[in-house]
């Protein structure tokens, strides 16, 4: 994913991206984060700040039909463990 297309993604969830910035900077040093969720554009302005808090993020999808791969891709480059493709 480039730039342009997370930059999209944040405008489109000022809400989500907002409460991420504050979360982001808390300390999750040494603390897992595992959750279920669907795979989608939206899951990077949930997961991301937990990531740059310092938690050890760990990712499954509840239905794989709704998993995007670019997005598992992206989230997996940023160190989310990430157990997740289409179909």
């Amino acid at each position: 994913m480039d730039a342009a297309e997370l930059e999209w993604i944040a405008w489109t969830t000022p809400i989500t991206t907002s409460f991420g910035a504050a979360l982001a900077a808390s300390d999750f040093s040494g603390r897992t984060v595992a959750c279920r969720q669907h795979i989608n554009a939206d899951t990077i302005c949930i997961v991301t700040p937990f990531v740059e808090a310092g938690a050890r993020v760990r990712l499954a999808p509840c239905n794989p039909d709704s998993t995007d791969d670019r997005i598992a891709a992206h989230l997996a480059s940023i160190g989310v463990e990430i157990r997740a493709h289409a179909g």
